[in-house]
């Protein structure tokens, strides 16, 4: 969890610092990666939080994070990528992608830290994900048919991929 803080905050930085801190990044001793990820954000600098639910240290930056992305955003694209364990898909990462597609992130994301972390409810299987977006009042069998959906199953391939760089 320390690697993927210190990857998030190289990101903030390099966001705010823009091109120049190519070459005292490198000389700092942080990697630029050989392969750059594709950008979807167009002229607009995209920072990217890999993230995980069950991460106690995501869920202490998130509030920070989220505020910084908002005041942000005429100049910058913030995007979470969920994060895998052991580079197999997750239930938690399915859950992030269903509120995704349904529109309902920033609504639940942090009730879903707040009841992970708070209430200690475990999101290790299908089920478990399914129950907790019932318990925070959404519609069930609407969140199962996202959950379940071939463009989520697609997004979580992609976040699987992307880790892999």
């Amino acid at each position: 969890m320390r690697a993927l803080r210190l990857l998030v905050g190289f990101l903030i930085a390099l966001g705010l610092c823009g091109q120049a801190l190519t070459a005292s990044a490198e000389e700092a001793g942080y990697s630029i990666l050989p392969r750059p990820q594709p950008s979807e954000s167009g002229p607009k600098i995209e920072v990217i939080e890999f993230f995980a639910y069950y991460c106690p240290h995501c869920n202490a930056l998130d509030p920070e994070l989220t505020a910084w992305a908002q005041a942000h955003a005429d100049k910058a694209v913030f995007r979470r990528v969920p994060a895998s364990v052991n580079g197999e898909p997750m239930a938690q990462q399915q859950l992030y992608y269903a509120l995704e597609s349904m529109g309902e992130v920033e609504q639940y994301h942090a009730q879903v830290y707040a009841m992970m972390h708070s209430q200690h409810r475990k999101v290790r299987t299908d089920e478990e994900a399914i129950a907790l977006a019932a318990d925070m009042g959404l519609d069930r069998d609407t969140f199962a048919a996202h959950y379940y959906s071939p463009a989520v199953q697609d997004n979580v391939q992609h976040a699987l991929k992307m880790m892999k760089v």
